[in-house]
């Protein structure tokens, strides 16, 4: 299936083993976990739900979904991480890095190779292009992206599968994903740029975790915090002027993918925390998780955070972005919970799965701020769920914090560029 019918695959097996007549699924674009797809952070996916929900004249889903906006009985059946060892049959998963769906496709792969049952396990085989639903960002990935290999994979297993043969056993590897890297043209770092290639490998990289701390005067650095610097960074989170979604994991919007993120990173409600040049090229595979220590005057407000790569020359991409509702950010099934003014919050964005190379002259940034609309409802700042309308409008004093005391730090999965270029290959 693809996407809506991808999530409804890779779905029926939530509540029981999968039924006699399936023996392999290829799940194109899609997820196992609805919840986890329309509420990341507890935030509210609207112009995916709104606009998916309008195009195929089911506007009564919004409301629905609206209505379910803390996890709960209504999302169990759409929710395969519940119980993975239900997985029992071989699939092929095909994703993109900017698509709507990019980690429920990378977690499906993770729940039915390593969770599943004894059919699914090492039966699985994943395909990570850049875009997925995103056909291109303001610019293109090489040509070198596009690639018809999920399909031959899908093609041989089914027939291994009908001829009664070892799904473990084709001549593919399990995991091919494409390592993004800069826009290739023009070439901006001496050393020519690094990335934009596919791995082919039967296990993820091995990989460090690097931690960068933010620090007073938006630096961003592998050095925690010491005392006598500025303790946190505020700005003034103002609803009635939400930060414009510019690219990223969008659906039915102008923009996805890679977009020059200048103007957004000049408003005076983003804070920016950069590296400076690095001397060395920097690559990640796999998960990116920030801890943000944060404080807000309103009793409820959203932290958004963006991963950027920014060019010698001050063009500066999107990575990843994504973030956190606050009144969901202890729980997504239990009651919500209120900021009170004057408190510390400690919360993990689960900034999601990607696989890039930071060349060395250009710099890694983190922008934190508290919109991104329309891909996520705004905040008002009030408390209200999303049931009870958006209420007034409340400005918020929104503080993040850098000190000894309340380190933030964002942890990337670094993999030695080596050993990528071991596993290149040619899908």
């Amino acid at each position: 299936g693809i996407s809506a019918d991808g999530n409804a695959a890779s779905t029926e097996e939530v509540s029981m083993p999968p039924p006699p007549a399936l023996k392999g699924q290829f799940i194109i674009v899609g997820s196992g976990q609805l919840y986890m797809s329309m509420y990341p952070g507890g935030l509210y996916r609207q112009s995916m739900i709104a606009g998916w929900s309008t195009s195929i004249l089911e506007k009564g889903y919004i409301a629905t979904v609206k209505e379910n906006e803390q996890y709960g009985p209504y999302w169990y059946p759409t929710d395969l991480s519940r119980n993975w060892t239900n997985t029992n049959v071989p699939a092929v998963h095909f994703g993109g890095w900017y698509d709507i769906f990019a980690k429920g496709t990378v977690d499906n792969f993770n729940g039915y190779q390593y969770e599943g049952g004894p059919g699914a396990r090492g039966a699985q085989y994943l395909v990570m292009n850049p875009g997925g639903h995103c056909p291109g960002g303001e610019y293109l990935f090489p040509s070198n992206s596009n690639t018809n290999l999920p399909f031959l994979i899908a093609n041989k297993l089914f027939r291994t599968i009908s001829e009664g043969g070892d799904p473990t056993a084709l001549r593919f590897k399990n995991i091919n994903v494409y390592i993004m890297g800069p826009d290739p043209g023009p070439v901006l770092s001496a050393a020519g740029p690094r990335g934009n290639f596919w791995i082919c490998t039967n296990d993820w990289p091995a990989k460090t975790t690097r931690t960068l701390y933010l620090r007073a005067g938006g630096k961003l650095s592998d050095r925690d915090p010491r005392g006598g610097e500025r303790e946190f960074s505020a700005y003034k989170y103002d609803p009635r002027l939400p930060v414009p979604t510019t690219g990223g994991n969008n659906l039915l919007l102008p923009t996805c993918g890679p977009w020059d993120q200048r103007a957004i990173e000049r408003r005076y409600d983003v804070l920016t925390f950069s590296t400076g040049a690095l001397v060395r090229s920097v690559s990640i595979v796999g998960n990116v998780q920030l801890i943000l220590y944060v404080r807000s005057s309103a009793n409820d407000t959203d932290f958004m955070a963006k991963l950027v790569d920014v060019y010698p020359d001050g063009r500066s991409y999107n990575i990843l972005d994504q973030g956190v509702r606050m009144r969901w950010h202890q729980s997504r099934s239990d009651a919500p919970q209120y900021m009170e003014d004057g408190t510390v919050y400690k919360v993990t964005i689960d900034l999601q799965d990607t696989a890039y190379v930071f060349n060395s002259g250009h710099a890694i940034e983190l922008d934190i701020t508290s919109s991104n609309f329309p891909r996520f409802s705004v905040n008002h700042n009030n408390g209200n769920l999303l049931t009870m309308g958006p209420g007034e409008d409340v400005t918020a004093t929104n503080f993040v914090y850098h000190s000894e005391d309340y380190a933030s730090v964002l942890s990337l999965p670094e993999v030695e560029y080596d050993d990528l270029q071991d596993h290149k290959c040619t899908p």
